[in-house]
């Protein structure tokens, strides 16, 4: 579905004629020649078109989305691999994709690949570790406000940046971010933010990176129902609690209750790291 057939879905389903649309806007003309053949129209036309629809420019996008997945992104599911061997596929791939297109959307995806490959997998990547991380680096630092994409390629490399840079992001980046992303499209990318923030401040043992993502993933409950936060959440209230009241018997129910979704969810991966942090925390379970 094109632009011009979803506008006269979304006309014809409010009840609209052509006229009505158009009206003070554009001729009746244009609007129906933009919906038969799909004939340029100007943005601010179409937000005026939209405005009229009750519909926003985001909202829109969504729908749009929805109709037309996006070829180029669909690119994202070959950022690293099960193995070394396919990780070294996608990078070839994604480079092969950017030399082709000239499109730096694939070549920021390609250094994101050999960089989680260098982590997972620790095989060696074509350019030193040090000349990717700075490539990251100098990107991000040049954008003032980031959308869906400069987040998810800061969260997954956030490992390559200080504890203070990070807080930095989270305290003045993000929020200039929030102000123009409606939650529907922002809340995913900034829960798997979080999720990743936590996994690497208990990797670091630093209390306080842990502290500021937990209350950042608290404050995304309500339109939050990913596997894992749930975890988390579930999680995090336990200990809580306990530092709280000290009810060790409590700690340990919460704690089965925990390590039971852990096996339902099948997210194995955070048990290891969520002992860990009890372990550096020094709480034993009964």
């Amino acid at each position: 579905m094109n632009d011009g057939q979803l506008f006269r879905k979304l006309r014809l389903e409010r009840g609209l004629t052509q006229e009505q649309l158009a009206k003070d806007i554009t001729s009746r003309t244009a609007l129906s020649s933009f919906e038969l053949r799909e004939t340029d129209i100007s943005l601010p036309h179409a937000i005026k078109y939209l405005n009229r629809l009750n519909i926003t420019l985001e909202e829109y996008e969504f729908m749009y989305r929805q109709k037309n997945p996006s070829k180029k992104h669909s690119f994202s599911q070959y950022l690293n691999g099960n193995d070394a061997h396919e990780a070294q596929a996608n990078s070839k791939l994604l480079l092969e994709k950017y030399t082709e297109s000239g499109d730096n959307y694939f070549f920021y995806l390609y250094i994101q690949n050999e960089l989680l490959s260098k982590v997972k997998h620790g095989q060696s990547t074509s350019e030193s570790y040090d000349t990717l991380a700075t490539r990251v680096k100098n990107y991000l630092n040049k954008i003032e406000t980031w959308g869906h994409f400069e987040i998810i390629m800061f969260s997954n490399c956030m490992y390559i940046f200080n504890s203070e840079y990070i807080n930095f992001v989270l305290k003045n980046v993000l929020p200039l971010t929030e102000e123009y992303q409606e939650t529907i499209y922002f809340t995913n990318t900034i829960v798997y933010l979080c999720q990743n923030g936590i996994g690497l401040g208990i990797h670091r043992q630093d209390s306080e990176l842990i502290k500021t993502f937990k209350q950042k993933l608290y404050s995304l409950e309500e339109n939050d129902h990913t596997c894992v936060s749930a975890i988390l959440r579930l999680f995090f209230h336990s200990v809580d609690n306990f530092r709280k009241f000290g009810d060790k018997v409590e700690l340990n129910q919460n704690l089965n209750n925990v390590w039971q979704l852990v096996t339902l969810l099948h997210q194995e991966k955070w048990e290891a790291m969520l002992k860990k942090y009890l372990s550096d925390n020094n709480i034993t379970e009964v």
